[in-house]
């Protein structure tokens, strides 16, 4: 990360790749430890349990993920953290979170743990949430803070980071 003056404030959050490919490697090393090293959540009637409620976190999820991008694209501002904030979202999912895209994909991500019946996954989704807000959140709060100064630290007393 780039250091700037404190008077000046940077274009965007300045994070060169996609936030989602923490997700993706994570899912993917889960599903590779899991082919050597299998093991599984649940078994029997609890299996016939997780698998639905798995589905039905990944369709919540895709609703809240596809609610907060178009909540992004009606006021015409950077959906990706390389993109400036044109304007500081406060409604739609970000009056109950202030990180409702992380937040979808986190919930997407145990829902697909759960229908894979995952355990590995799940082990390496704690590390994908510390990475997430080392590398990313913290970074686009940043950013934020000095963008929007008052009006964002205001946001943050209102609003949680997650849900």
């Amino acid at each position: 990360m780039s250091h700037h003056e404190p008077s000046e404030v940077p274009t965007s959050p300045e994070i060169p790749f996609p936030p989602p490919l923490f997700f993706v490697f994570a899912g993917v090393a889960g599903i590779l430890i899991e082919k050597s090293f299998p093991l599984f959540l649940a078994s029997g009637w609890v299996r016939v349990v997780l698998l639905p409620a798995g589905y039905l976190l990944m369709a919540c999820a895709l609703v809240v993920g596809v609610w907060a991008v178009v909540t992004f694209v009606r006021v015409r501002t950077g959906i990706f953290p390389h993109q400036p904030a044109k304007q500081l979202v406060n409604y739609g999912p970000y009056k109950l979170s202030r990180n409702p895209m992380y937040s979808s994909l986190t919930v997407a991500y145990i829902g697909l743990g759960l229908v894979l019946n995952s355990v590995w996954m799940m082990i390496l989704l704690p590390i994908t949430l510390v990475a997430l807000y080392h590398f990313i959140v913290q970074r686009e709060e940043q950013y934020l803070t000095s963008r929007f100064r008052d009006e964002y630290a205001e946001y943050c007393r209102r609003v949680r980071r997650w849900i």
